[in-house]
């Protein structure tokens, strides 16, 4: 796969595509591995394509190639960070010195130049670093919108810390970097965009939500900002900072965002509560159940935040998630595919949600939410590998049942499986087919082309929404690393050996 990316980064940027009819997949020549293969080199492909298209400014990321109905075309804070965050993965995963290597190594410089250009100086009465979204030339979008929204900033200033991070362990020109990054006076890089985060007035206040309909405080904003707020501490150490201004600002921050995300879990709804405070925007959420609470835990895995995937609030929320959904949407209601391989339910925002991708129906599915359940579990997997064992307690039992397809009731204390027992084979085995199955779903809709939209209709399966979303492409790239990461931790395990594989695994319950 490594080679595959490789060669691909060495072609020319695909022009923007045409916009025919996408038809469901046909299941005529592949399976789950082949297709997953060949998706994930075009989600590679669509991605770099939606970085400087051809028309805009260099390092600009557009969300879609739909310019009306509904018009994406433009640049969002929010979404080019987690897309660059993919590419920077693209970074670490290829050769130092290659072709390859060095066209992502630019593709990140001119993001992060792009970046000093829209924070400074604050365009027309725009939200400054809260503001949202950017026109394609690099100038604000002023038009009526839900600002400021305060998880831009964060999930920008970590994914460059984790550019950062790279670049400088692969011998990169410190000096350029203290200049697009860290420079002396602080006017623009990192520390213009935590010293916001670190902000009770900026940052910290009320913003909109990471779907851009709802003002308070949310279970996502202020986790991508904790995650970013202990990168910054760590990256200032490394570049030698010992402004105690700063240090103390990002100290204090953190401290409040480790006393307030505890506040989102309610013990008697049985799921993380996504918004508290609600100050405005949509008022239609009565569940408060939010696939975002899946995505804060996903896009802060490596800065082992407060919640981490594996802790039990996240398990039930995630397990309230497939409960909502799972008789909500008709297609749904399809358990297998053509072939006989199970599907899982495909996953939308929110129970209650009425945006249908291009005006207000009713909600559908998302392909990115769909492929962070997959992503989730392979996560999870891949914890109980590197511990080598499963610790089953009564917070955890419906969870690991559930992805594992067991039907045991929740123990009264805890116990663990430890990996030499012939039931841990299995039940990795049987979560790692639970997690397939919602790879299965996303390949189920997808058509034969590889191109994948915002959404699923929730009637028919077929593409819905704006085209060629480049976090759509984004969330297959990642969920395929995290499945890649499973099977490369089972191929150097004597107990996933050909010769010992389960032979009596319990069925995946896809209910």
């Amino acid at each position: 796969m490594q080679l595959l990316y490789s060669l691909l980064l060495l072609f020319p940027l695909l022009a923007v595509l045409g916009s025919a009819v996408p038809t469901r997949h046909d299941y005529e020549d592949d399976d789950l591995d082949a297709w997953l293969a060949r998706q994930t080199e075009f989600a590679v492909e669509g991605l770099l394509a939606n970085i400087s298209p051809e028309g805009t400014m260099r390092g600009v990321v557009v969300a879609a190639t739909s310019r009306d109905h509904p018009n994406y075309w433009y640049h969002w804070t929010r979404d080019s960070a987690l897309v660059m965050s993919v590419t920077n993965g693209l970074y670490v995963r290829s050769s130092a010195g290659t072709e390859a290597s060095q066209l992502l190594q630019t593709r990140m410089l001119e993001f992060v130049t792009l970046a000093r250009h829209l924070q400074f100086p604050p365009r027309n009465g725009a939200e400054g670093l809260g503001e949202p979204k950017f026109n394609v030339d690099g100038t604000t979008f002023t038009g009526p919108w839900g600002r400021p929204q305060n998880d831009g900033p964060a999930l920008r200033a970590l994914t460059i810390i984790q550019f950062a991070e790279e670049y400088l362990a692969r011998g990169g020109d410190e000096t350029l970097l203290r200049e697009l990054l860290y420079p002396a006076h602080a006017r623009w890089g990192i520390k213009p965009d935590l010293a916001f985060v670190a902000s009770p007035t900026l940052g910290l206040g009320l913003g909109f939500d990471l779907w851009e309909e709802v003002k308070g405080h949310f279970f996502y904003t202020r986790t991508v900002q904790h995650a970013a707020l202990v990168a910054g501490q760590r990256f200032a150490a490394t570049m030698g900072d010992d402004d105690s201004w700063y240090w103390a600002d990002l100290e204090r921050a953190r401290q409040h965002l480790e006393a307030a995300l505890p506040n989102h879990w309610s013990r008697a709804h049985g799921h993380i509560i996504e918004t508290l405070n609600w100050a405005g925007g949509v008022d239609n959420k009565a569940s408060n159940l939010d696939a975002a609470t899946l995505l804060a835990v996903l896009h802060t895995r490596r800065e082992n935040g407060l919640f981490s995937p594996y802790s039990p609030e996240i398990q039930f929320t995630f397990l309230r998630l497939i409960d909502a959904f799972e008789s909500l949407y008709p297609i749904n209601g399809e358990k297998s595919d053509p072939v006989g391989d199970p599907l899982a339910p495909a996953l939308g925002r929110y129970a209650e949600d009425v945006y249908d991708g291009y005006g207000k129906s009713a909600g559908n599915p998302w392909v990115l939410l769909t492929a962070a359940a997959a992503e989730y579990i392979y996560a999870s997997i891949t914890q109980w590998l590197k511990e080598g064992e499963i610790t089953v307690a009564p917070s955890s039992a419906r969870f690991i049942n559930r992805v594992t397809g067991n039907h045991d009731d929740a123990p009264l204390c805890a116990f663990t499986i430890p990996q030499h027992d012939p039931t841990f084979r299995v039940l990795v085995s049987n979560a790692t087919r639970f997690a397939d199955s919602f790879l299965n779903r996303v390949r189920r809709h997808a058509p034969p082309d590889g191109r994948l939209s915002e959404q699923i209709n929730r009637e028919t399966g077929f593409m819905q929404g704006a085209s060629d979303l480049t976090w759509s492409y984004a969330s297959i790239v990642t969920a395929n690393w995290a499945r890649e990461e499973v099977k490369q931790q089972q191929a150097t395990s004597s107990l996933f050996r050909q010769d010992n594989a389960p032979d009596n695994a319990l069925p995946v319950a896809v209910q």
